[in-house]
């Protein structure tokens, strides 16, 4: 039932997250020429390191891990 709103608003912030670096990037790299890089590069390294806290869902059916 909540499925579906959920796949919606993942698509909607995935959009607007998409937008807002599309929107920033020209505006960063006017100010300094490594700025964007660094800041992008950063957030690659925090999610990297979030990403050791999702649960393992290899193997997992979509079923069973929507009843967890």
């Amino acid at each position: 039932r909540l499925r579906s709103y959920n796949v919606a608003l993942g698509s909607l912030t995935h959009w607007l997250h998409n937008l807002a670096v599309s929107k920033a990037t020209p505006a960063i790299l006017n100010a300094t020429p490594y700025g964007a890089y660094f800041i992008f590069g950063t957030l690659n390294v925090v999610m990297a390191i979030c990403a050791f806290w999702l649960p393992e869902t290899k193997g997992v059916s979509f079923i069973e891990s929507d009843r967890n």
